[in-house]
């Protein structure tokens, strides 16, 4: 809403509104030589605020990165995820300084592509000019710039990457792991292990299990949801992808320890989560100390998945079972178990053929 005054040289309109940043503003101008200009005048100016016409010169690229980063991913991504958005802000911070948006230009982003292409790897610098293309494109759709400034840049990067190497347990060390696991239930991070270990499931949906999704009947454990418990992100969430909403076979012996919990570890609660009293830290403690190494909850889901893979069972079902986005995910991560059963593989093939195969002649 714009307001006037009479002033010595003329009429005064001040409009007070929020910037795209949601920090409060005022425009006004004076001089007019009556109220109905001056109100004419505001009427546009207040249109150009509406369509995101008007350029605050004052707003530096690296508020407006952080303001889309709160309008545009906070709402609709895990706190985990958004992290990664802050980190690359960071970086803005650290290389933009208090560049004012109106004045980013191809050439100042690409010097800072360069530079950062001598500290960061590739999928780094990937995924810093992915944030910024989308940032500069809707700077563009508010009408602050007229030029999407990361439109031809250049990435590369001089730094290797280097491979996470996954970590497996080895059969013996993923047994006794599990029983004794299965023998001290009434600890919730001992059957959370156990829980874990035994199914491939993530961390955060071992969390959002209830007691409601335990099929013991049918041998089956329901999963449609997952709990965190991130500073910033606790609570229910969904699951990571829809594939992830899956069915995850047991056996009776799961069963019975399962029911050994209940009567032993479990605590009630209103939510009837299965298990309140967990945490990364704790479950790496207590891997660390029963198998003298260090070991992540992750890492007995790698272990889960190369059990199943190396006792033959069919790799669409370990996708599924693993709540997998597709098939070529399962390929990708597991792809070092396939070097070893290839080479099983080709022995099996020479096998079939046999050493009198196309030896038997027409008689004549």
């Amino acid at each position: 809403m714009a307001y006037f005054r009479k002033r010595a040289n003329g009429w005064e309109y001040r409009i007070s509104y929020k910037d795209n940043l949601g920090k409060y503003r005022q425009k006004s101008k004076g001089g007019f030589r009556t109220k109905s200009e001056a109100s004419h005048a505001a009427n546009q100016a207040e249109l150009e605020i509406a369509q995101g016409i008007l350029k605050d010169e004052r707003v530096t690229y690296a508020d407006y990165f952080l303001k889309w980063c709160e309008v545009y991913k906070k709402p609709h991504i895990t706190y985990a995820t958004y992290r990664k958005y802050l980190h690359i802000h960071d970086v803005i911070v650290t290389h933009f300084g208090n560049t004012k948006l109106g004045n980013m230009t191809a050439s100042k982003y690409q010097s800072v592509v360069n530079n950062l292409s001598e500290i960061y790897v590739w999928t780094t610098i990937k995924t810093f000019h992915s944030y910024n293309r989308q940032v500069a494109k809707q700077a563009m759709h508010d009408g602050l710039i007229t030029r999407n400034f990361t439109e031809l840049a250049k990435l590369s990067s001089k730094v290797e990457s280097k491979e996470k190497e996954l970590k497996f347990l080895q059969s013996d060390e993923y047994q006794m792991l599990i029983a004794e696991m299965a023998d001290t239930v009434k600890r919730q991070t001992h059957f959370c292990i156990y829980l874990i270990a035994t199914t491939g499931l993530r961390f955060s949906e071992a969390l959002g299990l209830t007691i409601d999704d335990i099929d013991c009947d049918n041998l089956i454990i329901n999963v449609d949801k997952t709990y965190k418990v991130y500073s910033g992100d606790i609570g229910w969430h969904p699951t990571k992808n829809k594939q992830s909403v899956r069915q995850i076979p047991i056996n009776k012996s799961f069963v019975d320890t399962y029911r050994k919990y209940l009567a032993e570890g479990y605590i009630p609660n209103e939510e009837n989560r299965l298990i309140i009293k967990s945490s990364n830290t704790a479950i790496n403690k207590v891997l660390r100390k029963h198998l003298n190494k260090k070991f992540t909850a992750h890492g007995l889901r790698h272990t889960y998945a190369s059990y199943l893979i190396n006792n033959n069972v069919d790799l669409m079902v370990v996708s599924k079972i693993l709540g997998h986005k597709n098939l070529n995910t399962t390929l990708k991560v597991y792809a070092h178990l396939f070097d070893t059963k290839i080479t099983q593989e080709f022995e099996q093939t020479r096998q079939a053929f046999g050493a009198n195969l196309g030896q038997t002649k027409k008689k004549p």
